[in-house]
């Protein structure tokens, strides 16, 4: 789950840790969203979300 602070446009990627971009998803927020990851392999993953005109790049790990 994520949560930004206002509604805005929403753009997530994950990348697993080469660098290869594995999921995408751009859509629109109203200040909390889920993704599923259900279908991700275990291990640990670079995530890259961009709300609006903020970055932010966080570490995942699927179990």
């Amino acid at each position: 789950m994520l949560t930004t602070a206002a509604a805005s446009e929403l753009k997530i990627f994950i990348f697993d840790m080469q660098g290869y971009l594995k999921k995408e998803y751009r859509g629109y927020s109203n200040g909390s969203h889920n993704l599923s990851l259900n279908q991700m392999n275990r291990g640990s993953y670079i995530t890259r979300v961009i709300p609006g005109n903020c970055v932010q790049t966080l570490r995942i790990n699927v179990q």
